[in-house]
C-alpha cells in the first residue's frame, strides 16, 4: 500500500472533526481520515493525494477475517457513510480528508446559505490569522486558492454568471490549472490582476471531477492545507476553554497538556 492508508472514523476522530469546526459547520465527510503529526519528508511515492470514491463495503470485506472488530465498526457506519476515499499518508491526511470532503459536500448537496457561511468564515479566519499570527506566502496562497474553489462552485458561479456578465469569480482559471502565488506580490497587485482576469469572462463552474483534478496536485492542495492548519491553530488557541476538555479523554499522549502545547507539538 506504500505510503497510503485508510482507517475508520472512531469516536475520538469525530470529536476532532468537531474541534476544527472553524472551517465550517458541515461534519458528514465521505472520507475516512486519520489524525497524525506533520512530517517534514512527505511520502516520496507518486500517489494520488485523494483517491477515487470506492464503496465502504470493499473495506469491510478486507478486514472481516483479519480484524472482525474493525469490520464491525465499519459496518455500523455503512448506512451513513457508504463510500470512502483513500488519502495519502503524508502527515496531512486528516486535513486533506476534511477539506476535500467539505468541498465535495458543498458541490454535491447545493446549499447557498452554507456556502455563504463557509466563504465568510474563511475570510474572517484569514483576517484573524493576519492580525494575530504570522502567515507566510504559502498560507496566503492557500487562502486565495480556497476562495477560488468556493467562487467556482457550480450553482454559485452559474447563478452569478446568469445575473451579471463576467461575474461569478475573480478568476477564469480552471481548477486543474490553479496556481498558488509565491512571488510576494502585494495585495493591490493581486487585486489588479484579479480584476483584469475577471474582465475575461465568468469562471468555469466547478464540479466534483474538477475538484479531484485540481486537488490531485501538491502545488494546489498543499497551500490550502497550510491555511487549514493555521485556521485550526487560531481557533484552538483563541478558545482553549472550549477544546481542552477533549484532551482529558484523549487516547494520545496529550492527557495533561494544554491546547497551546498540543498546537506546538503538532506544528499548528
Amino acid at each position: 500500500m506504500g505510503c497510503q492508508h485508510q482507517s475508520c472514523l472512531t469516536h475520538h476522530q469525530f470529536n476532532i472533526i468537531h474541534m476544527i469546526n472553524c472551517i465550517a459547520s458541515y461534519s458528514r465527510p465521505t472520507i475516512t481520515p486519520q489524525l497524525s503529526p506533520p512530517l517534514h519528508n512527505p511520502c516520496p511515492l507518486q500517489v494520488d493525494l485523494v483517491g477515487p470514491r470506492t464503496p465502504l463495503a470493499l473495506l469491510i470485506s478486507r478486514y472481516e477475517a483479519s480484524s472482525p472488530v474493525l469490520a464491525a465498526k465499519l459496518l455500523s457506519l455503512q448506512d451513513e457513510f457508504p463510500t470512502t476515499r483513500r488519502v495519502a499518508g503524508d502527515g496531512n491526511c486528516f486535513y486533506r480528508a476534511f477539506v476535500f470532503a467539505l468541498l465535495e459536500a458543498i458541490l454535491e448537496q447545493p446549499d447557498p446559505a452554507l456556502h455563504a457561511r463557509l466563504a465568510a468564515r474563511v475570510q474572517g479566519l484569514w483576517g484573524a490569522i493576519c492580525t494575530h499570527m504570522a502567515p507566510d506566502a504559502d498560507a496566503a496562497a492557500g487562502h486565495a486558492l480556497l476562495l477560488e474553489f468556493l467562487s467556482r462552485v457550480w450553482y454559485i458561479a452559474e447563478t452569478a454568471s446568469a445575473g451579471t456578465p463576467g461575474a461569478g469569480s475573480s478568476s477564469s482559471t480552471a481548477a486543474a490549472g490553479l496556481q498558488p502565488r509565491s512571488d510576494g506580490a502585494s495585495t493591490s497587485q493581486q487585486q489588479a490582476q484579479q480584476e483584469q482576469q475577471g474582465q475575461q469572462g465568468p469562471a468555469m463552474p466547478l464540479y466534483v471531477g474538477d475538484l479531484e483534478a485540481g486537488l490531485r496536485r501538491r502545488e494546489v492542495f498543499d497551500p490550502i492545507i497550510k491555511f487549514a492548519r493555521l485556521a485550526s491553530s487560531w481557533e484552538l488557541r483563541s478558545r482553549p476553554e472550549r477544546y481542552e476538555p477533549f484532551l482529558a479523554v484523549s487516547e494520545y499522549s496529550y492527557l495533561l497538556a494544554t491546547v497551546r502545547v498540543c498546537c506546538t507539538t503538532l506544528a499548528l
